[in-house]
């Protein structure tokens, strides 16, 4: 017998797993868990590190003591064990994936990972194990070598595991269609039973047509709808069906049924639209422009049935401004012709050229600006920053010069100097970003985008593009105070600004910082 209780996180801020054996006597083992609720970017995020396979970034992590098999996240409770045996069907077209893969799980299993421990779903790692090779071989005839020796070689290092199918909430109708027990389908949903398990969820809230849609099985899909099916229901993790449908075909029937004013619905348990659920599909992992495609034509799929091409997030974000943020051209090109709106802002007001150039996202910052686009350059985020304030704080020198290709303003020229000159909610000009963001002691911003080599280059390049946005015909508030000021030394700052003392200058410095630490945690 197995029993997994929960403390309350005031009470206690882990988990306690309590395994009870029957061997000569009761054994009883209390093992603690440790629910990582702390913030952690990518680079030390253990289970981000074990879901991509990144065997020497968890080898660090282990290193460093920032990291064990004891973790475990907090929004699903699975282990570190459990994200590293999830691979994708992207991966096992690699061989080289699928030993690096072999490779950390062999690890995790060296420092003492339990095969048993469950997540909030009642789902240990071997389970997880049982259920993607599910996915992988039901209903599928042509299973890719490399899936079938990957579930192999787990296999093998895994020690042997009893799965509890009860435990996993699976029907009779999951178990059918998982493959677990035989029988038809049509036939078992003639019966009263079969009929009243049709909606049934199991432990994380899967449907038997989540499950059928997951699996690629259209013809099951449709078997199921046609018999009453609910395809409005969500799962735990807020997923519809139309989440699951990844294959066109399969999407094709489920929007026969799925009522329009579902379709734009982000549920509480979810941060992005179904659209943007399709394009992010396998981001983390690597995607190539075979699988772009394919995501492709199901988003296409969902937009001709209604899905609002500019709803991404629950912040606001659109799926365009997403893209640009994680440089997808291919996929970006596709959302511009299909009418994505490229001065949509999120709830922090930040634009889609914003965002493309605060992560220096040059090819689709190129397929953004390589047509007349009707761009709005006056608009500004939250914090008054418009582009110009994100191209002197973020841009590198490609970007830069990439700017000079297009009519970044567009506007009359007594415009163009007063976005310019255009001061943010602390008071700072573009220019004034500019200079803080590389000259001498009051350097705010420890800048990897652009070498040492670089600076005088970008100097110049950013005083062009100034001048541009100015239309040459007032460019001397901006342009003069840029080549003046950035050869201004301490001494002469400090006769500029009237002597100022070193307690005015770090508050004016801890104001100025404070803006930046702002903009960077709000986008």
């Amino acid at each position: 017998m197995r029993l997994q209780y929960f403390f309350p996180r005031w009470l206690l801020e882990g988990m306690l797993s309590i395994d009870v054996r029957v061997s000569q006597c009761p054994e009883v083992l209390i093992k603690a868990w440790n629910i990582r609720n702390d913030s952690m970017v990518p680079e030390e995020d253990p289970f981000l590190l074990a879901f991509t396979g990144d065997l020497d970034g968890i080898k660090a992590l282990f290193h460093e003591r920032k990291t064990s098999v004891r973790d475990i996240d907090p929004f699903r409770g699975c282990s570190l064990l459990h994200w590293a045996i999830s691979i994708s069907c992207l991966e096992v077209k690699s061989q080289v994936r699928v030993d690096k893969r072999l490779q950390l799980i062999r690890f995790l299993m060296s420092q003492g990972a339990d095969v048993n421990v469950e997540d909030h779903y009642n789902i240990s790692p071997v389970s997880r194990l049982f259920l993607i090779e599910r996915r992988f071989c039901t209903n599928n005839s042509k299973v890719p070598r490399l899936a079938t020796e990957y579930f192999e070689a787990v296999r093998a290092l895994l020690p042997e595991s009893y799965i509890d199918y009860e435990a996993l909430g699976l029907t009779r109708l999951h178990r059918i269609i998982l493959g677990i027990e035989s029988g038809d389908l049509i036939e078992e949903l003639k019966g009263y039973d079969g009929l009243k398990l049709i909606n049934t969820a199991d432990s994380a809230g899967k449907t038997p047509l989540m499950w059928v849609a997951s699996l690629g099985d259209a013809e099951a899909t449709r078997i199921l709808l046609e018999h009453g099916a609910d395809i409005t229901r969500f799962c735990h993790r807020g997923a519809s069906v139309l989440l699951y449908a990844d294959l066109p075909e399969v999407l094709e029937v489920c929007l026969k049924y799925f009522p329009v004013s579902h379709i734009n619905f982000i549920h509480p348990n979810r941060s992005e639209s179904v659209l943007l659920n399709c394009l992010n599909e396998g981001t983390v992992l690597l995607m190539d422009e075979a699988a772009e495609r394919k995501r492709i034509q199901v988003a296409s799929r969902l937009i001709n049935a209604g899905a609002n091409i500019n709803l991404g997030t629950d912040w606001g974000a659109s799926p365009l401004s997403e893209m640009a943020s994680m440089d997808r051209p291919i996929i970006a090109t596709f959302l511009l012709d299909s009418g994505a709106d490229v001065n949509s802002v999120d709830d922090d007001r930040v634009t889609v050229l914003m965002t493309a150039v605060r992560c220096n996202s040059y090819e689709s910052l190129s397929v953004i600006l390589s047509k007349p686009r009707n761009f709005d350059f006056t608009l500004k985020d939250r914090l008054g920053w418009n582009i110009l304030h994100y191209v002197a704080f973020h841009s590198n020198i490609r970007v830069l010069q990439l700017l000079h290709t297009v009519d970044i303003v567009g506007i009359d020229p007594g415009s163009g100097v007063d976005i310019a000159n255009s001061k943010n909610s602390s008071g700072r000009t573009p220019t004034d970003l500019a200079i803080r963001r590389f000259q001498g002691s009051r350097k705010v911003y420890s800048d990897l985008n652009v070498l040492e080599c670089e600076k005088d280059e970008w100097f110049a390049s950013f005083t062009k593009l100034l001048g541009r946005v100015c239309s040459l015909t007032k460019i001397s508030t901006a342009c003069r105070t840029l080549n003046s000021r950035a050869r201004i030394t301490e001494e002469e700052e400090k006769e500029e600004d009237g002597g100022s003392s070193d307690a005015e200058y770090n508050a004016e410095y801890e104001e100025f910082h404070d803006a930046a630490e702002d903009l960077v945690d709000s986008t």
